[in-house]
């Protein structure tokens, strides 16, 4: 559910303020009885820090993570889109002016820590072909923004729309480098800003519930960017040739238009954004959705633009998002081309068999997959189960339930870690309804062998 932020409009608020704010009385930002999220901290200034994702340096993903990435671009680079990878900076660190070492959750914290992982990240990826836009390559940081202008919010972990608008600056620095970009006919986006008032979104609202004293709102400037008048009417969707917009995809970073990153991105690029980010779809809930949908079958954006707002435990679900995101690359083979097909028809939640295969056929690998469409979108979750013929096999679930926007289209790429060959594929962990399932069991046109590792 998207949350809704409440803005007060007050001329007094809309400048920095003369003088520190806080500290503030806040009895309960530890209390695990009374938080109802994330324990908190707050620092100097009028800062505020969820312990366990904002003072968080460890940031950290494995080489095969890094290959996963790699694939991913590599496939979409063959369909003709060039992925520009934007994981949002560590707020602490951006933030470390603000931190108050007497407190023992910040001064734990290493801010330079925190950097470097995140560097290591970028650089790893950027060595294994992933577009990274240069947001921490300098010292000092491009992003000591002055203080009436912040990169985050004091009281919310979301950038504000300075931030936003700097991040998109580097993407376009980015963006623009790249070879496809000459081929494109940009047009020119000017961001006006259309109001100012008191701004506080919901993490605001779960502080001041913890304190005694008043917090006051923010200032927020809302922006709007539209296309200059004059342009020529074929360049309204960025690239006049094949009429397709670049595509962001992201969480509420994204989505929602308080931070107008799309705009920015519009006014940095010069290219039409179609924004598919879902607030609250953490990192991989959009790009999952849009990739699954007829809309990326159809259309081949000139740049995927994904957001990602947190790198810290990315690792625990890329294996199985990757797995689904990826075999979308090919999109969903005829039954002609299929390997096997079958139609299925699922009564009251009952497990079934979707398929069973010779072992002759000897189908193995990450260069299979399965695609299953359903008319019913109420089909979030369920679990897949392959048997191999030399008796291994494994469980595979599949959940859109929450933050997905279902469009009914499911890929999951067979397991490169098991070398036996496919003989069956049934679908269990089903919610009590009736669903009837198209189901293609297809051969990737190319494979999407990885990159070469990163040393």
């Amino acid at each position: 559910m998207r949350s809704i932020p409440f803005l007060v409009t007050a001329t007094l608020l809309f400048s920095a303020p003369a003088f520190a704010e806080g500290p503030y009385t806040c009895p309960d930002l530890m209390n695990k009885e009374k938080t109802a999220s994330d324990q908190m901290t707050q620092g100097k200034d009028g800062w505020f820090f969820r312990i366990n994702r904002d003072l968080n340096s460890p940031l950290i993903i494995t080489p095969e993570v890094e290959q996963l990435f790699a694939r991913f671009a590599a496939a979409l680079e063959r369909r003709g889109t060039t992925l520009v990878l934007v994981p949002v900076p560590p707020r602490a660190a951006i933030a470390r002016e603000f931190l108050d070492t007497s407190v023992t959750e910040q001064a734990i914290f290493s801010p330079d820590k925190a950097l470097a992982n995140y560097r290591h990240i970028t650089q790893a990826l950027g060595r294994v072909g992933v577009l990274m836009p240069n947001l921490l390559e300098t010292d000092p940081l491009p992003f000591d923004m002055p203080e009436d202008k912040p990169f985050f919010f004091r009281r919310d972990h979301h950038w504000t729309p300075w931030g936003a608008r700097a991040v998109a600056q580097k993407i376009g620095e980015a963006v623009k480098a790249t070879s496809i970009y000459a081929s494109l006919t940009p047009a020119t986006y000017v961001t006006r800003m259309v109001s100012e008032s008191g701004w506080k979104p919901s993490m605001a609202l779960e502080i001041q519930r913890l304190c005694t004293d008043v917090l006051p709102p923010e200032p927020f400037q809302r922006f709007e960017t539209r296309l200059e008048a004059g342009n020529d009417a074929d360049a309204l969707f960025g690239d006049a040739g094949s009429g397709t917009s670049s595509v962001l995809v992201g969480s509420s970073f994204s989505a929602l238009p308080e931070y107008n990153f799309d705009g920015f991105l519009m006014e940095a690029t010069g290219l039409e954004i179609a924004n598919r980010a879902i607030s609250a779809g953490m990192q991989f809930n959009a790009v999952t959705s849009y990739t699954s949908s007829p809309a990326f079958e159809a259309e081949v954006p000139p740049y995927l633009i994904w957001e990602i707002p947190n790198l810290a435990g990315i690792s625990q679900s890329a294996l199985t998002m990757f797995r689904q995101i990826i075999p979308t690359t090919h999109g969903a083979c005829t039954t002609e081309k299929a390997v096997a097909t079958r139609k299925v028809s699922i009564k009251n939640g009952q497990a079934a068999t979707l398929l069973t295969l010779s072992p002759q056929k000897k189908v193995a690998g990450n260069n299979y997959y399965m695609f299953i469409t359903t008319p019913n979108l109420g089909l979030a979750k369920f679990t897949l189960q392959f048997e191999y013929d030399d008796g291994d096999g494994e469980w595979f679930t599949v959940d859109r339930s929450q933050h997905f926007e279902n469009t009914g289209r499911f890929f999951v790429e067979l397991s490169d870690e098991i070398e036996g060959n496919l003989t069956s594929v049934t679908i269990d962990g089903l919610p009590i309804t009736n669903a009837d399932l198209e189901v293609r069991l297809c051969q990737a046109s190319q494979e999407t062998k990885a990159a070469p590792a990163a040393n």
